[in-house]
């Protein structure tokens, strides 16, 4: 254990999976930790900004039945768990992105499981037979969720962890076929309603062209039968944090006093001889002071493509690895406008642009004061909402994308429109189908360690906070191998 706690450590980047990871460390005694930060604030894609008195989520918000390891977090910090939950009867879907058409999200989906999922002969019965219907679909939905469970069982196995088991070779064909395609070849059409509500509409990418593998990593059976029992019973699908999530990152660099180092743009990062330390030569964009740090282990927790810029001769396992990966773009507004009764909802989701031929980006409208249910705001006459809006890839003209955010929210109806804070985010970072195919992400395991240097962040497995703290979970054991894991 002494060797251990000697050893300097510096982890690059100060979102949940830095910080998280400070904290394992620090857990096991290894207090010589630094993180080193480029932007001015932590938390990274978990970012809570206050406006007219109301907390609004711009990055990560939600939470649901399988984050375990969040909550088990929350007592561990003692940060009271007062989530507030999310119901599905609280979403509503503007049919045709217009104020014409709008149905809540439950009727949605039941609406999309009946219209898609009947045998020819039942689509033939009157419309008045209601009941007929209504149970048929809702057999072939249980059947569904039965089969989706086993199915998923069958391909990963049973795991305690949200960083999946590699599966056999023979699957990985399965998992890079599109969502859409995945869930067609296997019987279960009748569930792309939900997949498009919980994972589309959290800028995911679309059925059509998302890899199974990502879909499957993020629709949990656990998740799954958490949506369902909200279409049925009006139970909660997920919650969300009213303090915000970024208050979890806040309390454990305050409980642990973690040194972090902010506005350092990093230059190279130089691991020139095996025996020899870690340098990491870097730039206070305040100062503009040129500042080098020696480590014993440096742990990159930034964008993986964006690391390959700063690691001097970076390795062919590194390139083969992160070179290829893809990432979208996830734009998240706070937008005022005049108060509307219609919007008086935890979230307004817009179908057509779920689908990859959408008319628009905008995928859906969050109303902060309904999802925390604390109605603090000091903005009474007008309403404020946070915007999503999902772009495929990461070129793309900012400027078209604010008009179009205009002009779809003109187009429902809403008066004196005001755009306020923006906040961009390059989001999801994945594989293509030739890659999973050919290991990826679990090829990465494969060389964490070598030259002094550990990868983790959601480059290495999915993006959501859940996969980057239960990833540092794994991730510990390797680098920590001779010590008892904290549990």
């Amino acid at each position: 254990m002494g060797n251990q706690i000697a050893k300097r450590f510096i982890i690059v980047g100060a979102g949940p999976a830095g910080i998280h990871m400070a904290y394992l460390l620090a857990l096991h005694g290894i207090k010589n930790v630094t993180i080193l930060e480029k932007s001015d604030h932590l938390g990274g894609k978990c970012l809570s900004l206050a406006f007219h008195n109301q907390l609004h989520e711009m990055g990560a918000t939600y939470l649901h039945a399988g984050y375990g390891e969040l909550f088990k977090l929350l007592k561990d910090l003692h940060i009271e768990n007062n989530s507030s939950p999310i119901f599905s009867n609280e979403q509503y879907f503007f049919l045709d992105n217009s104020a014409h058409s709008v149905i809540n999200g439950k009727n949605w989906l039941r609406q999309e499981v009946v219209k898609g999922n009947l045998l020819p002969s039942l689509q033939k019965l009157p419309k008045k037979l209601k009941t007929t219907r209504s149970l048929w679909s809702r057999l072939n939905l249980i059947i569904a969720l039965i089969k989706y469970q086993f199915l998923h069982r069958k391909i990963f196995g049973k795991y305690s962890r949200d960083f999946l088991p590699k599966p056999d070779n023979n699957f990985l064909p399965l998992l890079s076929h599109s969502t859409h395609d995945f869930l067609v070849e296997n019987g279960l059409q009748i569930l792309l309603p939900f997949f498009k509500a919980c994972y589309v509409s959290t800028g995911y990418g679309f059925l059509e062209n998302s890899p199974a593998l990502y879909a499957l990593w993020f629709v949990s059976p656990v998740f799954l039968r958490q949506c369902f029992w909200g279409l049925i019973a009006n139970k909660p699908i997920a919650y969300v944090l009213p303090e915000g999530y970024q208050a979890i990152w806040e309390t454990i660099v305050k409980q642990y006093e973690l040194n972090i180092r902010y506005n350092i743009d990093i230059k190279v990062i130089e691991r020139d001889q095996p025996a020899a330390p870690v340098v990491i030569r870097g730039i206070d964009q305040v100062t503009g002071k040129e500042t080098e740090w020696l480590a014993d282990e440096i742990i990159l927790t930034l964008p993986m493509k964006d690391s390959l810029s700063i690691l001097k001769e970076p390795t062919q396992n590194e390139l083969d690895a992160f070179s290829k990966q893809k990432a979208s773009t996830f734009i998240t507004s706070i937008i005022s406008c005049t108060a509307d009764k219609r919007l008086e909802h935890q979230r307004i989701v817009f179908p057509k642009n779920l689908n990859i031929d959408g008319p628009g980006h905008l995928l859906n409208l969050r109303n902060s004061e309904e999802c925390t249910r604390l109605h603090n705001s000091d903005h009474h006459e007008r309403l404020d909402l946070v915007a999503l809006q999902y772009i495929d890839n990461e070129n793309y003209n900012k400027s078209e994308i604010d008009v179009s955010l205009k002009e779809e929210l003109t187009m429902m109806g809403l008066k004196d429109v005001a755009v306020g804070l923006q906040k961009e985010w390059s989001y999801f970072p994945h594989y293509d189908a030739e890659q999973i195919l050919a290991g990826y992400p679990w090829k990465i395991l494969d060389f964490q360690g070598q030259n002094h240097t550990w990868y983790g962040g959601s480059s290495t497995c999915f993006e959501s906070v859940l996969s980057v703290v239960n990833y540092n979970n794994q991730l510990i054991s390797m680098i920590l191998p001779e010590e008892k894991q904290i549990k």
